[in-house]
Formats: structure tokens, C-alpha cells, sequence
């Protein structure tokens, strides 16, 4: 399946773009397009007392699983008055199943972000936030065991926000006052709200292609156009327990496990194809192979095609994409292992996480690797092989008040 087509140009504006990669159960993917905000004052209910963790709705006084009361009449700003930068931020989250315990971590830590954010001269931006899970489905593969999910076109790049996060639309809006705010509770509630996409989606992840279907105005998804401000600065955040499998085409392999069976197209070993054979080389001498020529045929979704998309968009200077995704402590010694594992009563060869925590396994993330370096000074990458993303989070605050201060 090619998620995305390739003709006509995009403008250029102004944006700094984050991305994490993350599902969610119950999401909408076919509602009805969002009205843009006139920027009119917005009624987003009466907040309350926090209420259970995880029970009834943030605007009337209920949690999303993280601490802390709920303010009322939106989270105050002290610049009012002044001219505030804008940022707009995209997460775009792996919701399959191997994710529950990296999204817990990414809804606890959410206080860390929004700390450096609100670092800013004057206070927190002017905020515009969405959320995006990597489930588009699977065009090849099975349809039972765990690829039973994957029914194209899965979640379609579209927003989650489901209605328990108390919001007016399909995304968050934080503007100079709470009445330029579509929301009443705090920030960091219902922001850990709308990451909290579950892990119910398709294990084919594919966060390079749901950017570009995001980030490409050609190709109709309604939510871009009435997101994205032209003058605003953008910040993409992938995250991700496994690789990129954009369009990967041999996912109908027997014997082999669904990773594995990406990175056999996406993936090189000292230089030459990856070979299915139970063995481990050193980490440093594997790497994702390279996107083909323009013009020949592609067994996977072209890393530059998922940057074109939004260097067309927004100029070098307002664009950042961080990504958060599995690799080592140390890849001068780690290794990349290929081995047999008993999956469903069934020996099937499997490519083995690149690292085991408390907060879960993550492969190798070769191409989401090489798509934050191919970025330059516009990208980032951390490793979700941590028990706590509270670093990385704060990294990324500094990076985008760095990034719009200059």
C-alpha cells in the first residue's frame, strides 16, 4: 500500500512541528471535520475538584491518571497583553500492543514538558496541541493474531480526543487567557488525556507514513488544514517502541516474527541486505538501508519522502521533529541479535529488542534513527530504553524554545 501520493507543492510557512508515535482504544477516526477556531471566546465548562484516576470527564472534574487538582476556568498565562510565539505540536504515538508501559511513562512525565515550555519570555506559548497514533493498517499480512487490528486505513492520521479529556474539538488549544483556551483543567491533565491512546492498535507501526499523510495538504486529511496556523511554529514527536514499517511489503513471511520481518527490507548489516539467520553482529554495523533512487521502485516508504512533506511546509527554522524510539546506552558494544523465540505455540525467528526495562522491550530504531539525523539541526532522537522519559521530555521543551528564539 502506498500511504501517500507525490505531485504538486506545498507552501511554505511558518512552523515547528513535535511527533510521538501512540494509539489509542476507542478513538474516532471517521468522525466529521473539525471547525477551525474563529478565535472567539470558548465555554469549556466549569472545572471542579480531581476527581478517581481515570474516571469521568476532565471538564467536570475527573482524571486522566496523573495528579493534581483541576484548576478552574482554564490554566492562566501572565503575558496577557503581550504578542505571544506560537507553537504548534503534533504527537504521533504507537499505539500497538507493547506499548502500555511507555505510555504510562509519557502520561507521567507530561509535567516535564510543559515546565520548559512555560520557560518562555512571558510564559507558555501560544499552544495549538494534536494527537496522532502510527496505526494507518496493513495492506499486506494476515489478518488474525496480533495483525487482527490492522484493517486499512486504521485510525487515518486523524485526531484523538475523546470526549473525557474535556475539550470543545479534536485538539488542545492554550491561548493567552482562559478564555481564549478550549479547556478547564490543568494543562498537563488534560494533555496526558489525549496521550493516553491505548495500545489496542496494529503492530505494523508506520509513524513515517502518517506524517506525511498529516503533513501533506494534497492528500485530504481535514484535520491538517484546520490545525496548522501558517504563522505558527511546529514541533513533531514520534514515539515508538519499534522501527518505522512504512510500507513494507513481505509482511506475509512465515517463520518469521512481524519485526523481523521489517527490518529483512528496512534494514542492513555490514553494508548488504539482512539476512534471515540467527545470529548477533555488532549493533554499529547495522543500519537502514538506504532510500532507493528517485524514480525506482521502493519496498518501503522513502525516509526523504516523510521529510519533503514537511520541509515543504514550514522553512528550517521553525521545524523540529523529535523522536523518541528504542536504541542502546552504548552502541559501540550493544549488539543486533537475531534469534528463535515461541510465539503463539510456533518457533519463528525474531530480531530481539535492543533493550529490556521495567517500562518495557524496544527494537531497534534503525530508520526512525536515520530519519532524525537526515533532519540536521531540525532533529532530534531519544531513547525510549529508559524507566523514565522525564529527560527526554525536557529536552525536547528546551530544544523548540531554542529552536523559536532564534
Amino acid at each position: 500500500m502506498k500511504i501517500l501520493a507525490r505531485q504538486g507543492r506545498i507552501a511554505a510557512f511558518a512552523l515547528v512541528a513535535l511527533v510521538f508515535t501512540v494509539a489509542c482504544p476507542g478513538s474516532d477516526p471517521g468522525q466529521g471535520p473539525v471547525e477551525p477556531y474563529d478565535g472567539g471566546t470558548l465555554d469549556p465548562g466549569a472545572g471542579g475538584t480531581a476527581g478517581g484516576a481515570g474516571t469521568g470527564s476532565i471538564a467536570t472534574g475527573g482524571r486522566p491518571g496523573v495528579g493534581g487538582a483541576v484548576a478552574t476556568g482554564g490554566t492562566s498565562n501572565p503575558s496577557i497583553g503581550l504578542d505571544l510565539p506560537k507553537l504548534d505540536i503534533v504527537f504521533i504515538i504507537d499505539n500497538s500492543g507493547s506499548m502500555r508501559e511507555e505510555i504510562e511513562n509519557l502520561k507521567a512525565n507530561v509535567p516535564a514538558l510543559i515546565d520548559e515550555l512555560s520557560r518562555f519570555k512571558g510564559g507558555l506559548p501560544d499552544l495549538r496541541i494534536a494527537v496522532v497514533t502510527s496505526n494507518v493498517g496493513s495492506s499486506t499480512g494476515p489478518r488474525s493474531g496480533n495483525l487482527a487490528s490492522c484493517q486499512p486505513p486504521g485510525d487515518g492520521a486523524r485526531f484523538y480526543a475523546p470526549p473525557a479529556c474535556g475539550l470543545d474539538r479534536k485538539y488542545l488549544v492554550h491561548g493567552k487567557s482562559p478564555s481564549t483556551s478550549n479547556f478547564s483543567a490543568s494543562l498537563q491533565e488534560v494533555l496526558a488525556c489525549m496521550l493516553d491512546v491505548g495500545y489496542r492498535g496494529c503492530y505494523v507501526q508506520q509513524p513515517l507514513g502518517v506524517s506525511r499523510m498529516f503533513f501533506d495538504p494534497r492528500l485530504g486529511v481535514p484535520e491538517q488544514t484546520q490545525f496548522i496556523r501558517p504563522d505558527a511554529a511546529l514541533l513533531v514527536v514520534i514515539i515508538s517502541d519499534d522501527d518505522d514499517c512504512s510500507d513494507i511489503h513481505t509482511l506475509s513471511e512465515k517463520g518469521h516474527a512481524l519485526r523481523l520481518k521489517c527490518a529483512l527490507t528496512s534494514h542492513s548489516c555490514r553494508g548488504r541486505p539482512l539476512e534471515p539467520v540467527a545470529r548477533a553482529l555488532p549493533f554499529n554495523e547495522c543500519a537502514a538501508t538506504p532510500d532507493p533512487p528517485s524514480g525506482e521502485p521502493e519496498l518501503f516508504e522513502a525516509i526523504r519522502d516523510s521529510i519533503e512533506s514537511l520541509r515543504k511546509l514550514k522553512t528550517n527554522g521553525q521545524l523540529l521533529v523529535s523522536v523518541i524510539a528504542g536504541w542502546p546506552d552504548d552502541p559501540a558494544t550493544a549488539k543486533y541479535e537475531l534469534g528463535f523465540e515461541t510465539q503463539n505455540g510456533e518457533q519463528v525467528l525474531d530480531l530481539f529488542p535492543v533493550c529490556r526495562t521495567a517500562m518495557g522491550d524496544a527494537g531497534p530504531a534503525l530508520r526512525l534513527k536515520a530519519y532524525a539525523d537526515a533532519l540536521g539541526e531540525q532533529g532530534s532522537f531519544h531513547s525510549i530504553c529508559r524507566n523514565d522519559l522525564r529527560p527526554a521530555l525536557r529536552d525536547i521543551g528546551r530544544l523548540a524554545q531554542t529552536r523559536m528564539m532564534q
